[in-house]
């Protein structure tokens, strides 16, 4: 078995992400005054999908322990019917891991991404991404989570990691 390259944790932005699923944050569009002035509503251009006999929105808080740089992927997971969206509730920053899938839908190794996300910002992976369960960097931190789930064990997938897949700082890389 060849030896894996480390996957580089780049800074998080929605252009870059892009094929995986979307970045939600407040700013960038000019948000509009809502209950009274009193605050501005920014919409993202998202909506969490389906395509299943889904019949409940899953709404659940994660607690993810702090990890930290390099981190060894084991696994990856997709939900093959439902987005999943992911929003920040005490995160520092955290790991964003995605792998596109390959020929007969397996993961793609070599074309694994990592980001570096802010406490600002949200994430919607799209259904039938593989991605790292999430990562919180520098202290435990909760996460808001949404998708639709019909309660088979069909609605998760995982997959393996080959051995010695690592998330790496960009700096750390060789």
């Amino acid at each position: 078995m060849r030896t894996r390259s480390p996957v580089p944790v780049r800074p998080l932005d929605a252009p870059s992400f892009a094929p995986f699923g979307a970045v939600i944050a407040a700013g960038g569009a000019e948000g509009r005054p809502v209950n009274q002035g009193r605050a501005l509503r920014f919409d993202a251009d998202v909506a969490i999908a389906h395509r299943s006999p889904a019949d409940r929105l899953a709404v659940s808080t994660y607690r993810v322990s702090s990890s930290t740089l390099p981190l060894a992927v084991e696994l990856v997971e997709r939900h093959p019917f439902s987005d999943q969206l992911f929003v920040p509730m005490t995160a520092r920053s955290y790991l964003v891991a995605v792998v596109p899938s390959g020929p007969g839908g397996a993961p793609d190794w070599d074309a694994a991404r990592a980001f570096l996300a802010r406490p600002d910002q949200a994430i919607l992976y799209r259904a039938g991404i593989w991605h790292y369960p999430l990562a919180a960097l520098g202290a435990t931190a909760d996460f808001h989570m949404c998708m639709w789930e019909s309660g088979l064990a069909a609605d998760t997938e995982t997959a393996d990691a080959p051995p010695g897949l690592m998330l790496v700082r960009e700096a750390e890389r060789s």
